[in-house]
């Protein structure tokens, strides 16, 4: 074959983006794979919109003891920069994701953390620690949603599997 029969073939040919573009309708929206990746972003949309008005639940006062507990375990962590697990009684994965979402709270709002208050005593200082964690917690109890939908759709029929996701996204148990 010629070169100018070769750039005559890709002259014929349809652009780059119209061939993309129909790959993607033969092999992704009419699969299962898309509609149950549309689904789990409905799901966690409904979980995460169901849970926002958590966020700024009763602040300044906290109403739960456990969680001044875990910001000040937190704030202790991060002032004394102690991140190992024997330095704490019973360490658990609340304490490192409220650290983390403090960290990342810090980076935005640009707080130092030896500012920290030494015991929040239930009436919190500054709130915006608080409301990075809660807003943290609420995205990954959102997630949890979106894995009961993926492990249910496995098993069962789609619309079972959305059934159940619902029932523990607007189960309150599940929000607070």
């Amino acid at each position: 074959m010629t070169r100018r029969a070769r750039q005559t073939n890709r002259m014929d040919s349809p652009p780059f983006m119209t061939r993309i573009w129909t790959y993607i309708k033969a092999h992704t929206i009419a699969s299962a794979t898309f509609i149950t990746l549309c689904m789990s972003v409905f799901v966690f949309g409904v979980a995460y919109w169901m849970r926002i008005p958590t966020v700024y639940f009763a602040l300044p006062y906290i109403p739960y003891v456990d969680e001044s507990y875990v910001m000040d375990l937190a704030y202790k962590g991060l002032r004394e920069h102690v991140w190992f697990a024997l330095s704490f009684w019973r360490p658990h994965l609340n304490l490192y994701t409220a650290m983390l979402a403090i960290m990342v709270d810090s980076k935005v709002h640009g707080f130092d953390w030896s500012i920290l208050p030494v015991n929040t005593d239930r009436i919190t200082a500054p709130i915006t620690p608080f409301i990075a964690v809660r807003t943290l917690y609420i995205a990954l109890g959102s997630l949890t949603v979106v894995l009961i939908y993926l492990w249910a759709a496995r098993m069962m029929p789609r619309w079972v599997a959305l059934l159940a996701s619902l029932t523990v996204a607007f189960a309150s148990y599940h929000i607070t």
